[in-house]
């Protein structure tokens, strides 16, 4: 084995594959807020570049969702901690607690839906099972 793939070795030890997730020391709604940023978000610049049209109106409620709902349940929760049962807990949270109503409820999923499945586009999270959340009904 070489000097330089015994270096390359211990870093892939060190550090983990490249190619695995690094997770997100960010706090989850620090994220949600930047991601829904139309004008700095690199996700509406992607779109841009996809040929996609974002849409202002959209990223400013999904940004008043995140103020609303997810600043005072989230707090200082970090990305890499947000799994699919707590964001469940959440939206029963929103409609049990909160007495929110199911299109409410889905626009809140819907916000960290997005933006959970960029983060995992990303490399910023390791594996999100979306089907493991459920739709408010009613």
């Amino acid at each position: 084995m070489s000097v330089k793939q015994k270096q390359s070795l211990k870093v892939w030890l060190r550090d983990g594959s490249p190619e695995a997730p690094r997770p997100s020391n960010q706090p989850f709604c620090e994220y949600l807020a930047q991601f829904w940023d139309f004008d700095t978000s690199p996700y509406f610049q992607e779109l841009l570049t996809m040929g996609k049209e974002g849409h202002r109106r959209h990223a400013l409620d999904m940004q008043k969702n995140v103020r609303c709902y997810f600043i005072p349940y989230f707090g200082n929760k970090k990305l890499r901690q947000i799994k699919e049962e707590t964001l469940q807990d959440f939206l029963v949270f929103l409609k049990i607690n909160k007495g929110l109503a199911a299109s409410t409820v889905n626009k809140a999923r819907n916000a960290a839906f997005v933006a959970i499945g960029y983060a995992k586009r990303r490399k910023l999270i390791g594996t999100f099972d979306f089907d493991a959340v459920l739709r408010a009904g009613g």
